[in-house]
């Protein structure tokens, strides 16, 4: 399964010499998503070709198990075989920073508890 984002320094021919590449060297799924204009086209192998999928927002892919669906915004989502969205890149990038700021107050906290059994005469490393 291969998936393209189209760049600026992407074109048709480009992806159409990409999509025969990928069609010659056996791949079962090819998407093309375009972020500029929420689309995605997708390809799927059908006696030795892939083919363009008429319907991709009703198209659930065998390998994956995803979707592709517009929200309330109209933007593109990705679904996932579990029926959630998958994250987009700037959630995926506040969810990170969560963790790791969750991640370095329990690290503190951790090391505060540690200095105050070293403290009372008990090794935190034998507790």
């Amino acid at each position: 399964v291969i998936m393209e984002v189209m760049s600026p320094g992407n074109d048709a021919r480009e992806m159409e010499l990409k999509r025969q590449f990928y069609e010659r060297y056996g791949a079962e799924e090819f998407f093309i998503v375009n972020p500029d204009d929420h689309t995605v086209k997708i390809y799927t192998r059908q006696q030795n070709r892939l083919l363009l999928v008429s319907e991709p927002y009703s198209f659930v892919s065998p390998r994956l198990g995803i979707r592709f669906l517009f929200d309330d915004n109209n933007e593109l989502v990705v679904m996932g075989p579990d029926g959630q969205a998958f994250y987009k890149y700037d959630e995926a990038n506040n969810r990170i920073e969560r963790e790791a700021q969750r991640a370095d107050a329990e690290a503190t906290k951790n090391a505060k508890l540690a200095a105050k059994l070293r403290e009372l005469g008990i090794d935190p490393d034998t507790v």
